[in-house]
């Protein structure tokens, strides 16, 4: 997402309405799927409500509905819809998120052949997006173009190829950024949750740390 955008979008007036409520805050966070509404009345939206919001923006009115995905003290964290205005905000392709979680390689398919692991190998995904995975391997260099079975520690989520784009020495390790390939609807709406969930929890961490500073 474009920094100009996000710094342009922080601070503005915003509208919350739910079906029996009108409130208005303003936009403190913005990036990735979810933008942050410091509001009073938060305790009069419930997690999953759905609601129209309209901000206050330096073009003009910006209108459009959405749902609470998490809420603290004093903020509701709302879903940034994907059709917003083009031009809006300019962001990824995919939202990459951090992670650092162990997942496991289990196969490997290269010009050679395939190569089946008599065990796992353990990888540290360091990011993740609706696209792909950056991981760490700590015994391997991967080729470009090599397919790598992974599993990651996400429920209900089974092993999945990744498309090797990339690969590098780096002094903590060989870091690799991969494409899934061919995740079917259902895995993708596993991913896709699994994504907001972290990106919410992330937020709220942090919040929870700047009060303690």
């Amino acid at each position: 997402m474009d920094g100009s955008m996000v710094k342009e979008m922080l601070g503005k007036s915003v509208v919350v309405e739910n079906s029996s409520f009108v409130s208005t805050g303003k936009i403190s966070y913005l990036d990735g799927d979810i933008l942050e509404i410091e509001i009073t009345s938060w305790k009069n939206f419930s997690l999953g409500e759905k609601v129209k919001a309209v901000i206050y923006a330096r073009g003009g009115l910006v209108t459009f509905e959405t749902s609470v995905v998490g809420k603290s003290h004093g903020v509701l964290i709302v879903l940034v819809p994907p059709d917003w205005q083009p031009g809006l905000l300019q962001r990824r392709q995919h939202v990459r998120v951090p992670w650092g979680a162990q997942g496991e390689l289990l196969q490997i398919v290269e010009r050679r052949g395939v190569h089946l692991l008599d065990n796992p190998e353990p990888i540290v995904v360091e990011n993740i997006s609706l696209g792909g995975i950056g991981f760490r391997c700590g015994q391997r260099l991967l080729d470009a173009g090599t397919i790598a079975t992974v599993r990651l520690p996400i429920e209900q989520f089974p092993p999945v190829p990744v498309m090797v784009l990339h690969g590098r020495e780096e002094n903590d390790g060989r870091f690799h950024g991969g494409r899934f390939l061919e995740l079917p609807q259902k895995q993708i709406q596993t991913l896709r949750a699994f994504l907001l969930n972290r990106q919410v929890w992330m937020r709220l961490q942090e919040r929870r740390a700047e009060k303690i500073d």
